[in-house]
């Protein structure tokens, strides 16, 4: 389905957006009295979202990839291994980066529920959600969302929910809990309120997005997005690597030239995407990964 592809790619530049900060090692203070109002409105608005959004389809694809094998462990154990050293890689340039922790809760989580019914799925991504907010949110969510998507895709409700035509009323309904939770955040200090407008921010702009994806300027999203999101793991990396580099070269003065760095960085990401995807049919790390994931050599050429 391309149009988890699309989402993938959304979710991508959206933890580009709101990670351009630590990445170049600028964080704006938050005691309130030098943050850009932009800066803020995106803490509120977008500082988890995406990042739950992208939780939610790993664990989407981690059961499409379990219905593809009648080795399920052992397929994705090694999809799992291959995200830990990748991760500690990562954080050399992005400390408290997401794929060490992917691959850690996906062994943890996701490869002994591998043969779990989905709705012991739903049952305890649910639980794991409760306590992922209980225990302060951001990793700690990780557990619910990967259990959740897993439950989704096994139900087929992410190809219905693309399909559906109560999209629309089901994103309307999803609009005014999201302001209010936004509204909240704004007015409380806890890391679990965060984590929950975090979370319904990410239903929001899921739902919204694939609302766009039906209308004139669909094509043009599904153009951008989709190459971004088929090599989602090459350019959340690659994505460290520019900013580290950009920001060691030139001086960036404020919010605005963070805000276009990270703005060039998905332009030079889309263009690239697009010259791989001309040639070979993965990204260089997505191609690593599957091979890790399946055990065999794949012809990467298109």
């Amino acid at each position: 389905m391309w149009e988890l592809d699309a989402l993938r790619g959304l979710a991508l530049a959206g933890v580009l957006l709101v990670n351009v900060e630590h990445l170049v090692g600028r964080e704006h203070d938050n005691d309130g009295t030098h943050v850009d109002p932009i800066a803020r409105f995106l803490d509120l608005t977008a500082l988890e979202s995406f990042f739950s959004l992208f939780a939610f389809l790993f664990g989407a694809s981690f059961a499409l990839v379990a219905a593809r094998t009648d080795k399920p462990y052992v397929v994705l154990g090694r999809r799992c291994a291959f995200l830990i050293p990748v991760g500690l890689l990562h954080q050399v340039l992005m400390p408290g980066e997401a794929l060490f922790w992917f691959g850690v809760w996906g062994a943890l989580v996701l490869l002994p529920l591998v043969r779990a019914h989905v709705w012991q799925l739903l049952l305890l991504g649910a639980l794991a959600l409760i306590f992922g907010f209980a225990a302060g949110g951001e990793f700690m969510l990780i557990p619910g969302l990967f259990a959740l998507g897993s439950a989704f895709a096994r139900l087929g409700l992410l190809e219905r929910a693309i399909r559906a035509p109560e999209l629309g009323a089901f994103f309307a309904a999803s609009v005014p809990f999201s302001l209010i939770f936004v509204w909240w955040d704004a007015h409380s200090a806890s890391d679990a309120v965060m984590s929950a407008s975090g979370l319904a921010g990410a239903v929001t702009y899921g739902t919204g997005f694939l609302l766009l994806l039906r209308t004139r300027c669909g094509s043009a999203l599904r153009a951008f997005f989709v190459p971004l999101g088929l090599l989602s793991v090459t350019n959340y990396v690659s994505a460290s690597v520019l900013a580290v580099a950009v920001a060691a070269i030139l001086p960036l003065p404020g919010f605005w030239s963070l805000m276009v760095l990270s703005t060039a960085i998905l332009g030079v990401q889309w263009w690239w995407s697009q010259w791989i995807l001309s040639k070979w049919r993965f990204g260089p790390v997505e191609w690593a990964w599957r091979a890790t994931t399946w055990w065999t050599l794949r012809p990467a050429r298109t």
